[in-house]
């Protein structure tokens, strides 16, 4: 005999018997009972239970008339001699129905006696005066009476299981209310200006409301003009959603782990401030992965995957058409000091930025090598106004290309025809002969700074 498959037999004939025994439990609503009844068992505005309804009742409403009662709505046996109805309408196993009705309302005045019994002993009401029966000295009950009981026990069970399962739901709930209020107390702390940076206020309005410099050291973007009420954090945001179209998420304990405190996936603005603080900033990606609690691999994805994006964005705010309105205005006033033959509408500069040496390839290995900081690095020119906005830069180039073939290629397509002619050029001895490279023939002119020693990049015989 396989004790399993006997097992499962008896499992599965006590869910039949449960399945069966839940369905035939009912409810009748009173939308069940016809008006003519209703009005019948109402009594001084209090519905009264009754058993079964005279025949002579019955005809005279017109019941059988229209066939709103049948046969099948009739009890077999009579009473006093009568013929009686249920009280519900017709309707397919009504009576079956009344009949389950029925006895769940007399099952619960079973209940209710034992409420107000003396519990082991007998049925009477409680009073000052009972005297309790030994229980050998009890009436012996019938087996009617008994499976009146044993139903009356299912039903208690029945509602036991309920309030069972209510108090675990609020338990539930208050637990989770608990632990809110208790995130809510760590998250005041931590946003304050006692703790750290790390990933719950790195985004938090509070925390930067509290630590101003935060933003302006680690975002580098603010608003310079004089009177301004905006913060370097309100200039990130901004910054982050009109170029990005990256919205700003506070950030919770909720939000950041889970149940059994395992971080969650970085959100979008997590990402973006990621790639903005690495660029911005230069910082060593170990550096950053602490401030968000995440390994040091995640966060080059997020620069690789946000760097086409910054590049693109760069392009836009430093790539700009210049107009001679513009370069009339906004000429600084030190400029106009000195006393140039002409207006300077532009200021070259090239600059040479370190690169990881290359030590497999012998030919980019020498292309890298860089005659200004005597080590492996790239080299792009910039081109600014004289109020120091950049209007035009290169891509980075090996360093070893000169300054002056770097400018020779890039004004060869298109470039620098906005400049005005008869505009000034500025820049360093290294530009020097680069006048012709420009579209408009705009001469370059070299400003002698006399620092004395080894500091002076002309003397006074170059001069």
């Amino acid at each position: 005999i396989d004790n399993r498959k006997e097992a499962n037999k008896v499992a599965q004939k006590r869910n039949n018997k449960s399945s069966l025994t839940k369905q035939r439990v009912k409810v009748i609503a009173a939308h069940h009972f016809h008006p003519a009844v209703v009005q019948e068992l109402v009594v001084s505005g209090v519905i009264q239970f009754k058993d079964y309804l005279d025949e002579s009742f019955v005809k005279k409403a017109g019941l059988l008339e229209t066939g709103q009662y049948t046969a099948a709505d009739m009890f077999k046996e009579k009473i006093d001699g009568k013929k009686v109805y249920t009280p519900v309408p017709s309707y397919k196993r009504a009576l079956d129905d009344y009949k389950h009705a029925a006895t769940h309302f007399q099952l619960m005045d079973v209940i209710k006696g034992c409420r107000d019994s003396i519990y082991g002993h007998s049925f009477k009401k409680r009073n000052e005066d009972d005297v309790a029966m030994p229980v050998d000295k009890m009436p012996r009950r019938s087996m009617e009476n008994k499976e009146d009981l044993q139903r009356t026990v299912c039903i208690l069970a029945e509602k036991v299981e309920k309030m069972h399962l209510r108090n675990k739901q609020q338990s539930k709930q208050l637990q989770e209310e608990m632990e809110r209020n208790h995130n809510a107390a760590i998250e005041d702390y931590v946003q304050g200006r006692q703790f750290g940076l790390n990933r719950l206020n790195i985004s938090s309005d509070k925390y930067h409301e509290n630590n101003k410099n935060v933003a302006r050291i680690y975002f580098k973007l603010e608003d310079t003009e004089k009177g301004s009420k905006l913060s370097s954090w309100d200039v990130t945001k901004q910054f982050l959603k009109d170029m990005f179209d990256v919205d700003h998420e506070e950030q919770t304990i909720e939000t950041i782990q889970d149940q059994n405190g395992r971080a969650k996936r970085l959100t979008k603005f997590e990402t973006c401030l990621i790639a903005l603080i690495f660029f911005q900033n230069g910082y060593e990606q170990d550096f950053i992965a602490t401030i968000f609690g995440c390994k040091r691999h995640l966060v080059g994805k997020c620069i690789k995957a946000w760097a086409p994006h910054f590049r693109e964005v760069g392009e836009h705010m430093a790539r700009l058409h210049l107009t001679k309105e513009f370069l009339d205005k906004t000429y600084p006033q030190s400029y106009v000091d000195l006393d140039f033959s002409s207006p300077v509408a532009s200021i070259v500069d090239g600059t040479d930025v370190l690169v990881h040496t290359v030590r497999t390839d012998r030919y980019v290995n020498v292309l890298l090598a860089s005659n200004k900081v005597h080590a492996s690095a790239v080299r792009g020119i910039t081109w600014s106004t004289p109020m120091g906005l950049v209007h035009e830069f290169t891509d980075p180039l090996f360093s070893r290309s000169s300054e002056k073939a770097i400018v020779r290629l890039w004004t060869g397509h298109g470039r620098f025809r906005d400049i005005p002619v008869g505009y000034l050029i500025s820049g360093d001895k290294g530009f020097d002969g680069t006048t012709g490279y420009y579209p408009n023939y705009n001469p370059v002119i070299h400003p002698a700074f006399l620092t004395g020693g080894n500091g002076a990049q002309f003397t006074e015989e170059q001069i």
